[in-house]
């Protein structure tokens, strides 16, 4: 809530219904330049949660949200989720914390990420508070964290504080590369040259006497005769799908042995 004006708060007041919305149609309550900022803030449409607009207000958002999306029972992401004030300022006067506002006119309270899980049939949900690794833990803070703990275990959900170094640690700028491509398999599929490309590049990597991955692109690419770039692609595709698996918080991917990755059953698209 650090850099809201009253005007944004008093309009919170009016969107903490949105917080009860679900799946394509729900909608931040914070646009644009309402959202206060701790860096850049990122937008951009989410085809695996409907095509909707996503918009992030740092870069530990942005890390976090990367995060979540590539975990496979993740179907749906809601960013910037109100609380209700009855139900927050309630639980101040039942644990006697003092509601950020003060009782009478109080701050609505937002959630940074609501993740929706599904798992054989039964659907649970994250709630989470991000911060950047290096911000200090204020009375305040820890005050809000408390009252949405509260809030969200009463809505029988999970609460949890996600602290990230921001956009530029090794894992998320590979989340970040992937993240594209991973929209595109599911708005568009793949091809039968991607197909195609993935087999050879496959075969390279686990039958063939290669240092590096960068080495299995290039022999895939000759030994395939693929068009070029197609090799290279077929790796990003297959990370993306979870086809193969590595340890993303490498910071060269290509410098890694075949040994390093394992196969698994592609995850079909959302």
């Amino acid at each position: 809530m650090i850099g809201l004006s009253r005007l944004t708060r008093r309009r919170l007041l009016t969107r903490q219904h949105e917080g009860t919305v679900h799946g394509d149609s729900y909608v931040s309550p914070l646009r644009g330049l309402e959202l206060p900022r701790s860096g850049l803030i990122h937008r951009f449409a989410c085809a695996r949660f409907g095509d909707r607009a996503i918009e992030l207000r740092s870069d530990t958002q942005l890390a976090v949200f990367m995060e979540q999306y590539f975990r496979a029972d993740v179907v749906d992401i809601r960013e910037h989720v109100p609380s209700f004030t009855s139900h927050t300022t309630a639980i101040a006067l039942r644990t006697g914390l003092r509601h950020p506002g003060g009782p009478t006119k109080p701050d609505v309270l937002l959630t940074d990420l609501v993740v929706t899980l599904q798992k054989d049939g039964v659907v649970k949900e994250e709630a989470i508070l991000t911060r950047h690794a290096g911000s200090a833990s204020n009375h305040a803070f820890q005050t809000e964290c408390a009252l949405l703990e509260s809030y969200w275990v009463q809505c029988g959900a999970t609460f949890t504080v996600c602290r990230r170094d921001g956009a530029n640690s090794p894992l998320t700028a590979n989340l970040c590369w992937l993240f594209p491509v991973a929209e595109q398999i599911v708005r568009s599929g793949l091809t039968d040259m991607q197909h195609r490309a993935q087999r050879v590049l496959l075969d390279e990597l686990f039958h063939h006497d290669h240092v590096t991955v960068r080495e299995a692109c290039r022999s895939a690419a000759q030994r395939g005769s693929l068009p070029a770039g197609a090799s290279v692609g077929a790796f990003r595709q297959l990370l993306a799908m979870q086809a193969l698996v590595a340890d993303l918080s490498t910071r060269d991917l290509f410098c890694l042995p075949p040994a390093a990755f394992t196969v698994n059953a592609p995850r079909a698209p959302d």
